[in-house]
């Protein structure tokens, strides 16, 4: 697989982030990505991005789908989109 076959389509759900505060926001269907949106509502001091962790299963535009076990690995699918 090359180009854009590799590009990176979606997370597979669920995941979850961890916020500054340490609270966990689990992301269970795409609606739920709202609650992320209202977390930094609440807490508009915050700088700190939401941590997504890890693993996490990605999905290809090919349908195929891949397990990302930390940041690394997860740059390296998002750059496998312009190799």
């Amino acid at each position: 697989l090359v180009g854009s076959e590799m590009c990176i389509r979606d997370r597979v759900l669920p995941v979850s982030f961890t916020m500054e505060d340490a609270s966990v926001i689990t992301v269970t269907e795409k609606a739920d990505f709202k609650l992320l949106r209202e977390w930094k509502k609440a807490n508009p001091d915050s700088t700190v991005k939401p941590a997504l962790n890890f693993p996490v299963d990605i999905q290809y535009r090919d349908e195929t789908t891949a397990t990302i076990n930390d940041e690394t690995e997860y740059e390296a699918a998002k750059e496998s989109c312009s190799n």
